[in-house]
């Protein structure tokens, strides 16, 4: 039996709209709007741009010039090198997944409070230090113990490699206190144990002991006092941690320290720390001299006076 042929089907898309219709963009997807087109990539803009990314595209249109190639598409579109567009598209990437899964995590931290919120946690960091036998503080520790099984495992050269460092380098990250939060924590806990024994941090030298064990210890701890949870509870400790490590991208793009030269609140920390410290060096250089003189006013040498008496030769 011979099959039918199908109907042959010429409908122009033309012909669906009224006569009078005006398309105000020939050959542009009715499905998108141009306006919520990035200029540069065509991908999907956010609802609510940012003041950083207003910034970023202000700057990036600078000598930027239409792209004939894109107009078809995006009646917006421009054309700049990719390295002026670069962190532009990034970031309105970012803005467009990590805040819409971050809208939990907060835009607006006071970084000002966060060195004194630090540096109360001294006591309960010095006992994570001193506990070297690990029967205390250290025992329930998650970031020590992960540290002494990738030393055991592969080595001390291996498991503080660049790799593993690459590898790990968001459950470091303190969370949505990103780069910024990080750089204070980093100045306030050097200057708390910068004399800290290397019996205490073995097999881990002073400096590798901060940043791998102490540092993200401190991200989480703030991370509970913003969410009312209890450090002595595993679950609670395990629910921060998880905050912790998913927060990570969204605060490292939300919070970074600037390329530029301008200073940072981590710069001004660092730099309050040097100053209390040289100030406490000159205090103990002012003692120590007073110290020197009374020694020569109570046991003066014999026969100084005649020396200072004598006529010049």
């Amino acid at each position: 039996m011979q099959r039918e042929p199908e109907p042959e089907y010429n409908v122009d898309v033309d012909d669906l709209f009224p006569e009078s219709f005006i398309d105000p963009c020939p050959g542009l997807s009715p499905y998108l709007k141009p306006e919520t087109l990035c200029v540069f990539c065509d991908g999907p803009m956010p609802d609510k741009p940012s003041r950083i990314l207003r910034g970023l595209i202000g700057a990036a249109r600078r000598g930027a010039q239409p792209d004939q190639n894109r107009l078809f598409m995006n009646p917006y579109a421009l054309v700049v090198p990719t390295s002026r567009s670069a962190d532009t598209c990034a970031r309105h990437r970012f803005e467009c997944r990590e805040m819409v899964a971050g809208d939990n995590w907060p835009n607006i931290i006071d970084f000002g409070k966060v060195e004194s919120r630090v540096r109360g946690m001294e006591v309960v960091l010095n006992n994570i230090c001193n506990d070297v036998d690990c029967r205390g503080a250290r025992k329930a520790y998650i970031f020590w113990e992960k540290i002494v099984v990738a030393v055991q495992k592969s080595g001390i050269a291996k498991a503080m490699g660049i790799g593993a460092q690459l590898n790990g380098s968001h459950s470091l990250l303190p969370g949505y206190y990103g780069q910024q939060g990080q750089e204070i924590i980093l100045s306030c806990l050097l200057d708390l144990f910068k004399e800290l024994p290397a019996a205490n941090t073995h097999p881990l030298s002073m400096s590798q002991f901060i940043f791998f064990v102490l540092c993200p210890e401190v991200g989480m701890r703030l991370i509970i006092e913003d969410k009312l949870l209890d450090p002595a509870s595993t679950f609670d400790r395990n629910m921060a941690q998880t905050i912790m490590e998913d927060s990570a991208a969204y605060g490292q793009e939300q919070f970074p320290v600037p390329d530029d030269d301008s200073v940072t609140l981590g710069d001004e920390v660092m730099e309050a720390i040097a100053r209390r410290r040289r100030a406490h060096l000159n205090l103990e250089e002012t003692f120590e001299q007073g110290k020197d003189d009374e020694h020569i006013i109570r046991d003066p040498l014999p026969g100084w006076w005649c020396f200072i008496l004598s006529p010049s030769l």
